[in-house]
């Protein structure tokens, strides 16, 4: 997240773009930030503090001085996708052939779906 809404980037006047957002610190509070790992956290940024039932903060200062940001989120994303994967009908067999490949399971579908881009000639992944 920080990546997308602090980053400075030095743009000449033939790459400017009117049609995509500015790349600046007034992007912050138009963007809901997913960080995910074992849980996933949602966070929000304002230049005044918000306060909403369920949700954690406003903290101020947490990434940018003067600015608020207020989280909230879903304490077991890990543990769903976990299950989700683990109780699929192929789990076993990719699982094998990981192993073949000497690849923990999250490697192996990774790869996977890379190669399912290549074959249907896909601009991403998703």
């Amino acid at each position: 997240w920080i990546g997308t809404v602090g980053a400075k980037v030095h743009l000449g006047e033939d790459t400017l773009d009117n049609s995509v957002a500015k790349n600046d610190v007034s992007q912050a509070f138009t963007r809901l930030a997913a960080v995910a790992g074992t849980s996933t956290c949602h966070l929000a940024m304002s230049e005044k503090p918000v306060f909403v039932n369920g949700v954690w903060g406003p903290y101020r200062d947490v990434l940018i001085p003067d600015y608020w940001m207020a989280e909230g989120g879903q304490s077991a994303t890990g543990e769903l996708l976990k299950h989700v994967l683990e109780t699929h009908p192929a789990f076993h067999e990719a699982l094998s052939l990981a192993e073949t490949f000497n690849m923990n399971i999250y490697d192996y579908l990774n790869e996977h779906l890379h190669e399912l881009q290549e074959r249907a000639n896909a601009p991403t992944i998703s």
